[in-house]
């Protein structure tokens, strides 16, 4: 899924968004914003067998996750992302959801220690699952 900028995209539901393998092998592309609440979402892997992320954001591109289960079965350490030249225009925030093996409260995307969980809310872990709640 792409969401061109100046578009929304609000995802609801149980249904599973699984991307390809191949070059850009991402579940969802936010160049505009993307608003999760629901769902399962799978990332592939690249053209060199690497596992890619599963959220990417890009230009002006904001991601909303509020929920989802995030499976994370290529064990991608980046299951959510940011383009690297627009960290500073991009946003991630993650208000809930389930993630296994990547703890989006501290994280490698964008370098040790980042932290994509909104203020206000806390991850609980148990075994390599990162559940994010309120506090």
């Amino acid at each position: 899924i792409i969401v061109e900028a100046g578009a929304t995209l609000t995802i609801n539901g149980e249904g599973t968004i699984e991307a390809v393998t191949g070059n850009d092998g991402y579940a969802v592309i936010a160049d505009g914003v993307v608003i999760i609440n629901g769902g399962t979402f799978k990332a592939g892997v690249d053209s060199a067998g690497e596992a890619n992320a599963v959220v990417y954001v890009r230009g002006n591109g904001e991601a909303y996750i509020n929920g989802g289960v995030f499976p994370n079965e290529n064990n991608s350490a980046f299951v959510l992302n940011k383009k690297d030249a627009d960290r500073a225009t991009t946003k991630i925030e993650v208000r809930g959801g389930e993630f296994t093996a990547f703890n989006p409260a501290n994280n490698a995307a964008e370098g040790a220690g980042t932290n994509f969980v909104a203020e206000g809310y806390k991850v609980e872990q148990s075994g390599d699952v990162y559940t994010v709640v309120a506090q």
